[in-house]
């Protein structure tokens, strides 16, 4: 019985393991991943508003709405809520927000992981900043992908 160069095999099976997942196309792979219907471009990127004049159905329901003072004292703690969509999101086992995530420019604020279908897409965060900041929202949903909006907040 002939020996196996079990490296040559090895490489040879990583090779094959890398070339077949190649293969399949992205829409195959998340096809697989998520419900049947789903929009998978959607996944592809942060999803914001194109218009908003003339915002789709999907932008209405998923666009994370942030509630914050124009101006704050420097240092002073204030509230910033963020609600999902400007028309609240609905919650039902197989369509739900599962997070909402607040940024103070690009250092995190808090998360909000949503784990009962009995709770609804918002969450308060209480921020101090010393300088002016952009606040950025992110609420992902678990069929349509993650989605972003952003209000400026500035000290007085």
């Amino acid at each position: 019985m002939p020996e196996i160069d079990r490296r040559g095999f090895m490489k040879a099976a990583g090779v094959a393991l890398v070339a077949g997942a190649g293969a399949a196309t992205a829409s195959g792979a998340l096809a697989t991943m998520y419900n049947a219907g789903v929009d998978e471009g959607l996944y592809k990127t942060i999803n914001r508003v194109k218009d908003p004049d003339k915002m789709t159905g999907t932008e209405l329901h998923h666009v994370p709405e942030i509630k914050a003072p124009g101006s704050v004292k420097a240092g002073e703690p204030f509230m910033v809520e963020v609600k999902v969509g400007k028309e609240l999101h609905d919650t039902t086992s197989g369509h739900r927000i599962t997070e909402i995530t607040l940024l103070a420019g690009n250092e995190p604020v808090g998360t909000v992981v949503f784990s009962s279908l009995f709770a609804r897409p918002s969450a308060s965060f209480l921020v101090s900043i010393d300088k002016p900041v952009t606040m950025v929202a992110q609420a992902r949903c678990n069929l349509h992908g993650v989605w972003e909006s952003a209000a400026d907040v500035n000290p007085a």
